[in-house]
């Protein structure tokens, strides 16, 4: 995907990949199974053990996709999956989790 340089603002960069993650998933409508994500400044390895041991079983690396990593510039990421057995409160308990990430 390519796309033009133009000036965007502050609001437009925080909501803009989001309502682009969104028009992906409704339109995928695969049921897509798997989110990864990183958070500034803690390496996936170490917020993937700092989830372990709150009881939230995630995958931290590059997923067989090494090059893709690099074109990145991340040492990988963290990846949650999520199919028929998972439950909301399961996803709460992530987001809850993950929000309270603090490894200073």
């Amino acid at each position: 995907m390519r796309s033009g340089k133009q000036k965007v603002g502050p609001a437009k960069r925080k909501t803009h990949p989001l309502e682009l993650k969104l028009q992906v998933l409704q339109q995928l409508k695969a049921g897509v199974a798997v989110v990864s994500f990183n958070l500034e400044g803690i390496h996936p390895h170490d917020a993937t053990t700092w989830l372990d041991q709150r009881g939230i079983c995630v995958r931290a690396g590059n997923h067989c996709a090494q090059p893709l990593m690099r074109r990145l510039g991340v040492a990988g990421t963290v990846r949650a999956s999520v199919h028929v057995y998972t439950s909301r409160p399961e996803i709460d308990a992530l987001v809850s989790a993950v929000s309270d990430i603090d490894l200073r």
